[in-house]
């Protein structure tokens, strides 16, 4: 028997297991330095936004939303905080289900079993170490985040106050200069009026129409005094609308803030996740399941560009997509991880059928054809079919990527013929060494084959099936 790692045919076993615990060492690490990179690029992302905010100092609807973006990013720098944890758990715990194994592994003397411990066990504490990094930096990052989240608020908030300030100021000088109370409570409430006015479509968007509806009440008592001429208690009802103004105002700027926030957040997620899957192997062996990705993805980017309009339902769609957003992240993820051991498994494949076929030809005499093809063209995963043709009888030999092997032999001169070519292969691929699981004959002679069903199992089909849960999600 040989197994191939990284390209490399082993052909002692304590060696391929060596070979093997190196790989999937190599694994986790890229797995803790993917999370690591989404860290920096958060990081990043925030240091951005906290110049973009400085250079906007006079725009508060721009501020607002770069505030707000600060919020989301900080909300993902706790989400990969939370996959870290659970990601290192897993990895413990398969640690010691792969140390429980290694133990009764009969196939290795106790001096090998103790190799490979050693062996595994300055993996892990490579891991660890690995997943300690990325702690302290996602740690480090949530607090440099954080401090600059608050520096970002306080700046908003001062230059809201000022903006409200001159406001007010220009109003006061502005009213100073007329003859009366009753002059003043008229220009004030002609100004708030027009202020309002200028929402006017935002209103209903924001779900501000509570607010809009006190602030109407408020300036018709205003107008209603001015027209008894009472002046005082009119200017004193307009100053008191006013007030509800600069708060309806506030709440127009961070309502739409974070309307744009969740909408950029979708766009923003959708880049990353485009130029995470840009690797070649995952292209080459997750060829379809990216396609459907892809699609999914476009989907979702031309449903937040329409979306993200009415803030009543803002909260349902940020759930939603972010559901969506990690779903996909999670699969692309899991792709990128899986796809270097495919190009292993797909050579151990073609040579565990090559070494089939060679007894099928000892057994039954040269083959007339033998044909071989990917039970779908498309999918480098897919089963491999093999067709070998022995003048009357056929047999199909169908291997899946993990080493599972069905053959279906047909077209025999008789039941008893064919059953005899089973048994004596069955016993060649016991003398190969094989794991021979299950054999089963017809009662009848067949002339066709029978329907061949892929082994079940694979750590890899679960994408295609967890794709199809997002694809419904839409």
């Amino acid at each position: 028997m040989s197994w191939t790692v990284n390209g490399v045919t082993y052909h002692n076993y304590q060696q391929y297991q060596t070979a093997k615990a190196n790989q999937e060492a190599v694994a986790r690490q890229r797995r803790a330095e993917t999370m690591a990179r989404e860290v920096e690029r958060l990081k990043g992302q925030i240091r951005q936004r906290e110049t973009q905010l400085a250079g906007v100092s006079q725009d508060l609807e721009r501020q607002t939303q770069e505030v707000q973006g600060m919020r989301r990013d900080l909300s993902s720098l706790r989400r990969v905080q939370a996959e870290a944890e659970q990601a290192r758990r897993q990895m413990e715990e398969q640690h010691a289900r792969d140390m429980s194994v290694l133990r009764v592994d009969q196939a290795l003397t106790a001096e090998a079993i103790a190799d490979l411990e050693r062996i595994q066990e300055r993996h892990m504490t490579e891991t660890r170490h690995a997943f300690d990094t990325l702690s302290q930096a996602v740690e480090e990052g949530l607090a440099e985040a954080e401090r600059r989240r608050q520096e970002g608020e306080r700046r908003l908030q001062e230059n809201i106050e000022q903006v409200e300030e001159q406001v007010r100021m220009e109003r006061e000088a502005r009213l100073a200069k007329l003859e009366n109370e009753l002059a003043r409570a008229t220009e004030l409430v002609n100004t708030l009026e027009a202020g309002l006015a200028r929402h006017a479509d935002r209103i209903c968007t924001l779900k501000l129409q509570e607010s809009e509806r006190a602030i109407t009440e408020r300036l018709t008592e205003a107008r209603g005094l001015i027209d008894r001429g009472d002046g005082e208690a009119a200017l004193a009802a307009a100053h008191a609308a006013a007030a509800d103004v600069r708060t309806f105002e506030t709440m127009v700027l961070w309502r739409q803030a974070e309307l744009d926030a969740g909408r950029n957040y979708v766009s923003e997620s959708i880049s990353y996740l485009l130029s995470l899957a840009d690797d070649k192997p995952t292209a080459r062996y997750f060829a379809s399941e990216l396609t459907r990705v892809f699609a999914i993805l476009e989907r979702l980017g031309q449903r937040s560009e329409k979306g993200y309009a009415q803030y009543e339902r803002l909260a349902v769609e940020q759930v939603r997509d972010e559901e969506i957003l990690d779903d996909v992240r999670a699969d692309i993820l899991g792709m990128v991880q899986t796809a270097p051991i495919f190009k292993d498994m797909a050579r151990d494949r073609k040579e565990a059928t090559a070494r089939v076929v060679q007894r099928l030809v000892e057994l039954n005499g040269p083959a007339v054809s033998i044909e071989q093809a990917l039970s779908d063209p498309t999918d480098l995963k897919s089963p491999m079919v093999t067709t070998c043709r022995f003048g009357q009888s056929t047999v199909l030999i169908t291997s899946d990527l993990d080493g599972t092997v069905t053959l279906d032999g047909f077209g025999y001169e008789s039941n008893s013929s064919c059953t005899e070519q089973g048994h004596a292969m069955m016993q060649a691929l016991g003398l190969d060494g094989a794991a021979v699981g299950e054999s089963r004959y017809d009662s009848v002679n067949r002339s066709e084959p029978n329907t061949v069903i892929a082994a079940k199992g694979q750590d890899w089909r679960r994408f295609a099936s967890s794709i199809a849960r997002t694809e419904g999600k839409l």
